[in-house]
């Protein structure tokens, strides 16, 4: 490594410690921080529990007030969203001028921009000649029903000197983004903190604990397919399960209705967001991971760590994390009917799939963890550093 301390400044797009996108970040932050020859300032865009990841491992910040450039595709070219984006646009004229003082004053190297989100950081770097990393971590138009105001903005993404996907899924999905210099690395996750030895001991008659964890704002992400297929199951007279759900959102309550009118509230436990879901990793047996469009599947992965038997619809980026069903179980999207079949055959051979499901805690650790992504993220750094 070069012997000058690199300075590295992360513009983040939120401060939510529940959102995967941040904690990878952190994650990220706290491991290059720990290098003596790396210094990590990370700018948020406003108030929030995040700052306890970053606070709590030493992690500089600073909140500058910002506004993403997304919009959800219904406000898209409104009148009313085109005057909200103009309102947006000036207050990050002024976010844009203090992030610039901040490049300056700690001297920084490198921006890194931690998702597609934000384009403040990006703009600031280019007034100050500074290069910029940019890390593609959403697919917004099919997983969250948004897009970019404007699709001049790939043209400012573009100009990054970096770009990195967090899967192959997310990589095919930009083709507006055509940067020479990209790689794709998939998000790092902490193996200390979800690993989990496990021991497989149920026969048919034990209930099975089956586990889903994600935003309850968006159909997209399948919660009502779990419904639907839990539903199937009782009236199939198979009653030795049970469901856990984590996660909040303007469909939480509709979804609790939706229980409740299908008669099976004794079946499901709602547990809002958790802000650490160790715990429920470890309760479950079977993680499902339901997004039709999940662009990495942090929450995946977290559970693979923890020994969970994966059953995953097979489209996004899930087929890629579960190796195409080498390492998990791979239903149809969108469709109950598959993801009740498969949710069936585990509960009545639950501990046949115990090799796969072990198979798949093994490759978690293997391909996704930390410090392998923090060791991929820093080459790229040096690389830049040394074109220079």
């Amino acid at each position: 490594m070069n012997s000058k301390k690199m300075n590295i400044l992360f513009i983040s797009s939120d401060n939510n410690p529940a959102a995967g996108a941040f904690r990878s970040m952190a994650k990220l932050c706290e491991l290059l921080n720990k290098d003596e020859n790396i210094n990590i300032i990370v700018i948020l865009p406003k108030e929030g529990k995040g700052v306890r990841l970053l606070s709590n491992v030493g992690v500089k910040y600073h909140v500058i007030r910002s506004c993403s450039w997304v919009q959800h595709l219904n406000e898209h070219k409104t009148i009313l969203g085109t005057l909200k984006m103009q309102i947006k646009r000036l207050v990050n004229v002024f976010a844009i001028m203090r992030i610039c003082v901040t490049i300056k004053y700690n001297k920084i190297d490198i921006v890194h921009i931690n998702t597609i989100s934000s384009y403040v950081g990006a703009v600031a770097a280019r007034l100050c000649k500074v290069p910029v990393v940019w890390h593609i971590r959403e697919a917004l138009d099919v997983d969250q029903d948004k897009c970019l105001y404007d699709d001049k903005a790939y043209s400012i993404i573009n100009k990054a000197k970096y770009t990195l996907y967090i899967s192959e899924f997310i990589k095919n999905h930009y083709p507006q983004i055509s940067m020479p210099q990209n790689a794709m690395i998939y998000n790092g996750i902490d193996e200390k903190e979800y690993y989990y030895k496990r021991t497989w001991n149920k026969d048919e008659q034990e209930v099975v604990h089956f586990l889903n964890v994600g935003y309850m704002g968006n159909e997209k992400k399948g919660q009502i397919l779990i419904i639907q297929a839990a539903s199937e199951l009782v009236a199939r007279g198979i009653t030795n399960f049970d469901v856990t759900m984590v996660g909040s959102g303007n469909k939480e309550k509709e979804y609790i209705r939706r229980v409740s009118e299908a008669g099976i509230s004794d079946k499901f436990y709602f547990l809002g967001e958790l802000e650490n879901t160790r715990d429920e990793y470890k309760k479950a047996d079977v993680f499902i991971m339901s997004s039709s469009a999940e662009a990495f599947g942090r929450v995946t992965v977290e559970a693979m760590m923890a020994g969970c038997l994966i059953i995953g619809s097979n489209s996004g980026a899930t087929p890629e994390i579960l190796e195409k069903g080498k390492s998990g179980i791979l239903f149809e999207a969108n469709n109950s009917q598959s993801l009740t079949d498969a949710m069936e055959k585990v509960i009545h051979n639950f501990g046949d799939y115990e090799d796969i499901a072990k198979k798949g805690q093994q490759y978690a650790l293997k391909n996704f963890n930390a410090l392998h992504n923090k060791t991929e993220v820093l080459r790229i750094y040096e690389d830049i550093i040394a074109g220079q």
